[in-house]
């Protein structure tokens, strides 16, 4: 089998999309960022050998910083916006294929934002490029084409004669959803639906509120239909509800304009007292580190005090990172006592401070009335210490710059990857790690985990013993250890010998 390495370069290229219409292979890849900037990079058969920068480099800046912008050596992204308040993630994409909107969107590019909860199309613009700005801003806007959250994915595929975008969520029970070009200039409106509470008792009444949805093209002449999941029916924007009976309704949304066009949203509504849920494991206050396994077990009973059996309850596990969260067991795994995957590591290096497992345990009893219970499932950590000798030797953690000494959070149990970037650094150059291993290694994270040196020696002046004095584990010491140790064995068998001849 051929392997190769195309480019390199790229954190987390969640997805990336092909244009069709280009002469040669290209497409744009959406790359995940960490800390600071979400980036969109070219790539195809005029890229070979690229290196995108990353772990040096995150969208057009040093890693972590939106000031220390310099043109690099490597390959900036042709598009880059910063993170906001809620963070921001890249995610799905896709060309609009031409013929199948009218001619301004030929070949355009939308891409999703799942923080953000954005389908964006890219518009370029090339007076809004400022490269040396503090931060740089690229030559390309984020301009809103339609709002949905949890964005994953984006594509078009065939809708009758022609081709619609289609895209998928993880939000809500309608996670495919459609785009389609009815003709005109006419755009379609955008359903939010509201509503002052998702539980009740039965005949309770429930306020929902259609006013916060919009028409783009400015009409606001839009008109309401209400499907409350129980038969009934409604046309105000709007209305107060109560329902007679017990169960979870999908309350439905579908707003429409003047031309026929139209938009849904939709909330799930329990009617009834929900399930009594105890987690019993994982416990509360329980904590992990790398590599242990938990078992999903949990009881509970309906609002009569009945136990719910086992296929009554439904399990699933987050894995939170900053702002947002990745699947770790996917929603509505059914069943009790679950063998839940080994945790997992940090996701990168400063995941370690904000990142944790949420459980989440849902039980339905047979009106379909439903309760939830989650849990936060905190990772071990501990502070591992590294020095340099000199001070001020720049490594890289987990694939992110730091410069010793350094007390460096991480978790129990996580591979803590180390590397150095250059082994030649303001005259002295490198010389060990204090456990003798790679330029490049990793060493497992203990609750008692030694201090980690890397020494350098001075290029320019006369060898020191400072490393021998500092590294006492290097190689030759190592080397003696081991002569040593044959040494005494050897001499043990030759008394062993000795003694059996004297005694026969």
């Amino acid at each position: 089998m051929c392997q190769e390495i195309w480019a390199f370069g790229l954190r987390n290229p969640f997805r990336f999309a092909m244009n069709y219409s280009a002469p040669n292979v290209h497409f744009h890849i959406n790359d995940v960022g960490a800390n600071e900037w979400e980036e969109i990079n070219a790539g195809g058969t005029d890229f070979p050998g690229v290196n995108y920068g990353w772990p040096i480099r995150e969208g057009p800046c040093e890693n972590g910083s939106s000031q220390d912008c310099t043109a690099p050596s490597h390959t900036d992204p042709f598009h880059y916006y910063m993170h906001s308040e809620e963070g921001a993630a890249a995610t799905g994409g896709a060309f609009i294929p031409p013929g199948v909107w009218p001619d301004k969107y030929d070949n355009q590019y939308l891409f999703w934002d799942f923080v953000i909860g954005e389908i964006y199309l890219l518009r370029h613009d090339e007076s809004l490029e400022c490269r040396d700005c503090i931060p740089p801003v690229s030559a390309y806007a984020n301009e809103t084409f339609h709002a949905w959250p949890r964005g994953v994915d984006l594509f078009f595929g065939p809708y009758k004669d022609t081709q619609a975008l289609y895209y998928t969520a993880r939000q809500g029970d309608e996670n495919l959803r459609r785009i389609r070009f009815r003709g005109g200039l006419n755009s379609a409106p955008l359903a939010v639906l509201l509503s002052n509470a998702t539980t009740a008792t039965i005949g309770a009444a429930i306020e929902f509120d259609a006013s916060n949805s919009t028409d783009p093209d400015g009409s606001d002449n839009l008109t309401y239909e209400w499907d409350f999941g129980d038969g009934s029916k409604a046309t105000d924007m709007e209305v107060v509800k109560a329902f007679e009976s017990m169960g979870t309704f999908q309350v439905r949304l579908t707003v429409s304009d003047l031309y026929g066009f139209i938009s849904t949203d939709f909330v799930t509504i329990v009617i009834g007292v929900p399930p009594t849920i105890k987690m019993v494991s994982p416990p509360e206050g329980a904590t992990f580190a790398v590599g242990d396994v938990f078992t999903l077990s949990a009881t509970a009973e309906d609002s009569e005090g009945n136990s719910l059996p086992a296929e009554s309850m439904f399990w699933e596990v987050r894995q939170h990172h900053k702002s947002h969260y990745h699947p770790f067991l996917n929603q509505d795994t059914q069943g009790n006592n679950i063998v839940l995957s080994p945790a997992p590591q940090p996701e990168d290096f400063e995941a370690a401070g904000n990142s944790y497992l949420e459980v989440i345990v849902k039980a339905v009893d047979s009106n379909n009335v439903f309760g939830v219970l989650s849990r936060k499932i905190m990772p071990q950590t501990v502070h591992i210490e590294l020095e340099s000798h000199p001070p001020g030797i720049n490594i890289t953690l987990d694939e992110y710059p730091v410069t010793l000494p350094v007390s460096a959070l991480s978790w129990i149990g996580h591979d803590l990857r180390l590397d150095i970037p250059e082994t030649t650094q303001d005259g002295y150059s490198f010389v060990t790690w204090s456990d003798g291993k790679a330029i490049a290694h990793s060493i497992r994270v203990r609750a008692n985990s030694p201090k980690v040196v890397v020494c350098f020696e001075s290029t320019t002046e006369s060898p020191t013993t400072d490393c021998k004095d500092l590294v006492p584990s290097s190689a030759a010491d190592r080397s003696i250890v081991k002569f040593s140790a044959l040494f005494t064995f050897a001499a043990l068998v030759l008394v062993c010998i000795v003694m059996l001849k004297l005694l026969s």
